[in-house]
């Protein structure tokens, strides 16, 4: 019988030889003061560099840390992955580029099943190092407040669509990653949302550290003709389900509205 642990940190990796152990690491020392155990799930997705071998030395070093691979399918496909493996009451993604940190107050006595999501900060890290608070203003995280349902959440707000933005209790995440798309987020983060129960948004567990790079897949020019085509897609599947479901559609609405802003201002940008 599989053991009962308290987060399964999913961690997809593709030729991320360079960023992986640092990840990893964030993750070991943010959850060193946690009594409760934890796993970390090295999802290697096909990639052609050295980090299977660098994530199977992780593995071989910390007893937390387990490796599945699978051929190249994308990130999606390597979370929904990762979500099958998971044995966690929570889960919480980390993009192996990307790392988390202690808050300042850690209350890990808030992952005790009372809450479906956790809403964490999530900050955003330039190449230099300069930190700033991820999102504009319509996305600040009323902190300390709790939704009896996690889809008020979402009613008149501009979500942060990022997933790793969240934690998820394992039995109530119905919802799964759209696969071979970019942007699975957005959808992702709303279909969950909606059919999701209590929430809490909480500065008192950790930080999501996203690190922004040069050659990443939000912030690289290359293949910007797919992203614009799957955000169309996304905002296409969503309003679908929200003229089948108009009992939901109240609660979309504001998010919406905002999907269709971002996909005008990246079709101004890289078609200039």
């Amino acid at each position: 019988m599989r053991k009962t642990l308290l987060i399964s940190f999913i961690v997809p990796a593709f030729n991320a030889q360079s960023t992986l152990t640092g990840c990893v690491r964030s993750i070991v020392r943010t959850m060193s003061s946690c009594r409760s155990s934890y796993e970390i799930i090295i999802v290697d997705d096909g990639s052609a560099d050295d980090t299977p071998r660098l994530a199977q030395s992780l593995a071989e070093e910390i007893e937390e840390v387990t490796v599945v691979t699978q051929e190249n399918r994308g990130l999606g496909a390597a979370r929904n992955h990762g979500i099958d493996e998971a044995n966690g009451l929570y889960v919480a993604f980390v993009d192996a580029d990307d790392e988390i940190k202690a808050s300042g107050i850690v209350d890990f006595s808030l992952l005790n099943g009372s809450f479906d999501i956790l809403c964490i900060p999530i900050l955003r890290v330039t190449s230099k190092g300069k930190t700033s608070v991820y999102g504009s203003t319509t996305q600040r995280i009323p902190f300390g407040k709790r939704f009896d349902e996690a889809r008020d959440y979402l009613r008149h707000r501009n979500v942060i669509p990022c997933a790793c933005a969240y934690l998820w209790r394992r039995e109530t995440l119905l919802t799964r990653f759209h696969e071979d798309i970019y942007h699975e987020d957005e959808e992702f983060t709303v279909m969950s949302l909606l059919h999701g129960g209590t929430l809490i948004c909480t500065n008192q567990l950790f930080t999501y550290k996203y690190i922004c790079r040069p050659d990443s897949i939000t912030t690289s020019s290359e293949n910007a003709g797919k992203r614009l085509a799957d955000i169309a897609t996304i905002i296409g599947r969503l309003e679908t389900y929200a003229s089948a479901h108009p009992e939901q559609k109240r609660y979309m609405r504001t998010k919406l509205l905002w999907l269709h802003i971002d996909y005008l201002r990246q079709r101004l940008r890289y078609h200039r």
